[in-house]
């Protein structure tokens, strides 16, 4: 995460510290909720809200793909709002990985409710 230190759409990593057994990672607190638990309250968004949350989105894969670095776990639970009113922001990048220009990943990761059934024709995944 401190590769993607320094973008206000993703959860800043303030220290990190371990011990014998454990790895501590201090993030910045953010006390806004979940944008999955923001969806069920709400019910529905407006036309522009809606817009305004997935251009937040957008910047998060940009910035990711800017950097070399693929989420592969994008899902609302991985979006937090800084604040009850404030700026949204990803986190979770536990499953992320470096990638290449042009370079297809094949392994199977991610949240498998959230996860796209592989498609008939060339790009498919190979059968396990």
């Amino acid at each position: 995460m401190h590769h993607l230190s320094g973008d206000p759409s993703v959860v800043e990593v303030v220290d990190t510290c371990e011990d014998d057994s454990c790895l501590y990672i201090v993030m910045e607190l953010c006390t806004g909720g979940d944008l999955f638990d923001h969806i069920v309250a709400q019910g529905f968004y407006s036309e522009r809200k809606a817009a305004d949350l997935f251009v937040s989105i957008l910047r998060v894969l940009q910035h990711c793909k800017n950097l070399g670095v693929i989420h592969r776990d994008m899902k609302p639970e991985n979006f937090i709002f800084s604040a009850p009113q404030g700026a949204l922001k990803s986190v979770d990048f536990g499953l992320a990985a470096f990638f290449k220009p042009g370079e297809y990943k094949t392994d199977i990761v991610g949240s498998p409710l959230y996860m796209v059934r592989p498609r008939a024709g060339p790009r498919s995944l190979p059968a396990r």
